[in-house]
């Protein structure tokens, strides 16, 4: 029998029903949102997997495929030549052992739960692959994988242009005759060619990333405004750089920014070696002053010979009124003691004349033939008591001197003014070499020195052991009442009554000379024509001898001079090492690899002297033979123990014939 409810119990019962239809309810709208949202994931999903231009696999985790879109399976069919299905491992379809093992040894690492990408090429076609590889979590369990493919084979042949670009581009920086540097935005260095390690001695590792100051830098401000003006860019600035050994070079340097979307994003800097043009230009620069000074000297000749002319015919008449006068008047008159002193003043005013007369070459001469070393034996005593006990007057006649034409009076003039002079250089006690001797300057030579002749001259030098000229001097000297002496004493006419004289007779005046160290003058007179000369005869076989296999060093900071000798030496096959610094003669030594069979240096160079030069090269070439050169005669050198007696030595200047005899001296003698 049923058991009859009672309305409480009824109620109860009705309520629970409608809680659980309620629940009911609740779950089917949860569901059917639910399928909703699952119908709208499936609608993406299949949108995503058909409409992607990417290739998309689906596999669970025995590699099995899932599901794939269709341009997964056109790629296949079409590109990779295998069945695309479902239920297969897709891969193992090629057949191919090589590539079934890649691929089951990058499933293997996507199942372990690593996230990767891994290329793919299509042998025999140019068809590359770029696939994603993703583990699919359930739970924390791996229950499969994606594998997302894209074609790279554009992107491969873009690089490969770009590869090629970056090849040729850098071949064409590799290759420049210039040196190139490419800066950051930020002005830090980029690159650097090869170029420019041989031109700065900086190798590309030192300088890379480097930010100004730059390693190279003279003047911090010089390369400033290639970070403040790179946006308009530098163009042929000449500047001045430091190299690694410490060797001021110079170049010519524009910088060009190169721009991208209106920003820079690099600027190129090109370095063109402008040293050979800078000498040339120094050089030029010399010529000129030279030729100023010539042309300067004639004009104040031409002016102090008009002047002196006017002035000599005043003092002619002071002279003879202030003589006619005195005969009117007796001894103890007082007229005639004002009168004698006029006189004296006159004559003193005349020898003024007389000797810018002589400046002016306008003096008048009586030339006669003399031989130069027997009027010097005739003034000797003269001199000596001229320039006093307390200096050494030491005399060299040269052998077989050559005659000269000149007024001996002019001679005296000659010798007074540059004796006074070498005694007035010279504090306390000292010493003046008088020396003569035959000199020939040839073509080569005169073309280098403004002014000289080509021709056969005797030289008469005069050298003093006192204070010496400085640079700014010694262009001075033979300027008309230009004197270093303190006033009131010298008229500063002396030198150029010399200078005066030798022109007048066709001669030439060279000066040497450094501070604390002494001067020399040299004078060349032309040798009479009517004497006639036997010139030296060369051995036979001396330019079999010359050159060949054999390597000379110049050091000589007077690119003109080193030039000449550069030249002569080429010439004659020798192969020349130039340096113009100690410094850039001992670099170039350690970068030499063969063997240096003579050093030609000047003595006094910046830095250090020829000597110890010679000491420093001869610790790497122990048979170093040395030849020194100096605008100082061989017996001053000598006497001031600048150099060893018996050394090797050549006086400048010198002819190229005898230069180069005693360069093949040298070389064929086993002393050095």
């Amino acid at each position: 029998m049923h058991k009859k409810l009672g309305n409480n119990e009824l109620e109860n019962k009705i309520k629970e029903l409608e809680r659980l239809l309620e629940i009911q309810k609740e779950n089917e709208l949860r569901l059917l949102e639910e399928n909703k949202e699952l119908k709208q994931i499936k609608t993406y999903y299949n949108t995503l997997m058909q409409n992607t231009e990417d290739y998309i696999l689906i596999c669970n985790n025995e590699g099995v495929s899932l599901a794939f879109n269709e341009s997964y399976r056109k790629v296949g069919e079409e590109v990779l030549n295998i069945e695309i299905k479902p239920g297969t491992q897709p891969h193992k379809n090629s057949g191919k052992p090589e590539i079934i093992s890649y691929w089951d040894s990058l499933q293997k690492r996507v199942l372990k739960g690593e996230k990767f990408t891994a290329e793919f090429f299509e042998e025999g076609g140019d068809i590359y692959f770029e696939t994603l590889f993703c583990p699919i979590m359930d739970e924390g369990k791996i229950t499969g994988f994606t594998e997302i493919t894209r074609n790279i084979s554009e992107h491969k042949r873009l690089q490969r242009a770009l590869q090629d670009s970056d090849s040729f581009t850098s071949s064409l920086l590799e290759h420049s005759p210039n040196a190139i540097v490419v800066y950051n935005p930020d002005t830090s260095v980029r690159y650097v060619n090869s170029f420019f390690e041989k031109m700065t001695g900086y190798s590309s590792g030192e300088v890379l990333g480097a930010k100004m100051p730059y390693p190279w830098a003279v003047d911090d401000h010089k390369y400033g405004d290639i970070e403040t003006r790179q946006r308009a860019g530098v163009k042929n600035s000449e500047r001045l750089f430091r190299k690694k050994n410490g060797e001021l070079s110079w170049s010519e340097i524009s910088v060009t920014p190169i721009y991208k979307n209106g920003e820079i994003i690099y600027s190129l800097g090109t370095w063109i070696d402008i040293n050979d043009r800078k000498k040339a230009e120094k050089e030029k620069e010399k010529l000129q002053k030279q030729l100023q000074q010539a042309q300067k000297m004639e004009a104040i000749g031409n002016l102090a010979g008009g002047i002196a002319h006017d002035y000599n015919n005043i003092s002619s008449i002071i002279m003879g009124y202030s003589e006619l006068a005195l005969t009117r008047l007796k001894p103890d008159d007082t007229l005639y003691g004002y009168i004698t002193e006029i006189l004296k003043a006159t004559k003193r005013a005349a020898e003024i004349t007389r000797q810018l007369l002589a400046f002016a070459r306008k003096q008048p001469v009586a030339p006669k033939i003399l031989d130069f070393n027997n009027t010097i034996d005739g003034m000797l005593n003269m001199i000596k008591r001229l320039i006093g006990e307390n200096i050494d007057l030491a005399w060299v006649p040269g052998k077989d001197i050559w005659p000269v034409k000149i007024d001996p009076s002019q001679v005296d003039q000659i010798f007074i003014n540059l004796c006074v002079n070498a005694r007035d250089a010279i504090e306390n006690t000292g010493k003046v070499t008088i020396e003569t001797a035959n000199v020939i300057f040839d073509e080569d030579y005169c073309n280098d020195h403004l002014g000289f002749i080509q021709g056969e001259y005797i030289m008469l030098a005069v050298s003093d052991d006192g204070i010496g000229m400085t640079p700014e001097q010694q262009e001075k000297i033979f300027d008309p009442y230009f004197t270093t002496k303190e006033v009131g004493k010298g008229t500063g006419l002396g030198l150029s009554t010399v200078y005066g004289i030798i022109k007048q007779n066709n001669g030439f005046i060279n000066v040497y000379s450094e501070p604390e160290k002494g001067t020399t003058f040299k004078i060349y007179l032309p040798k009479e024509k009517s004497f006639q000369s036997v010139k030296p005869v060369h051995k036979k076989g001396t330019a079999a001898f010359a050159g060949y296999g054999r390597t000379i060093m110049i050091v000589e900071d007077d690119i003109a001079i080193l030039k000449l000798v550069e030249n002569i030496l080429k010439s004659l096959s020798y192969n020349v090492l130039c340096a113009s610094t100690p410094k850039e003669a001992i670099s170039s030594a350690e970068e030499h690899s063969g063997k240096i069979d003579l050093l030609v240096t000047d003595i006094v160079l910046p830095e250090m002297n020829g000597r110890d030069l010679a000491g420093e090269l001869k610790k790497q070439y122990t048979d170093l033979r040395v030849l020194y050169m100096s605008g100082y005669t061989a017996n001053v050198i000598a006497h001031r123990g600048v150099l060893d007696e018996g050394i090797n030595y050549i006086s400048k200047p010198f002819s190229t014939d005898d230069f180069t005899d005693k360069i093949m001296e040298i070389l064929s003698s086993d002393k050095n």
